[in-house]
């Protein structure tokens, strides 16, 4: 992953930590390029839960953003569930 990459993936990262502490959450993003689509996997690992996101797009940029938006509306959905308890 270049730098660049990182520090983009990193800020997007940043968002999520909106619903749950740093110290709470961590993320290992996997990148893999088959033909001419690019995919993106991220794990979420919360105390008690795992969270799991993919996403595929002919451009990396647009993978990570697909893929920041599916991990946001599942932790609003786990948040909304740890709520509840």
């Amino acid at each position: 992953m270049t730098h660049t990459l990182r520090e983009f993936v990193t800020a997007k990262l940043s968002k999520l930590e909106q619903f749950f502490e740093i110290a709470s959450i961590s993320v290992y993003i996997v990148q893999k390029v088959e033909k001419v689509q690019k995919i993106v996997e991220a794990t979420v690992h919360l105390y008690g839960s795992e969270l799991h996101a993919t996403a595929e797009a002919d451009d990396v940029y647009l993978a990570i953003d697909l893929l920041i938006d599916k991990l946001t509306q599942q932790l609003k959905t786990h948040k909304k569930k740890m709520k509840q308890y």
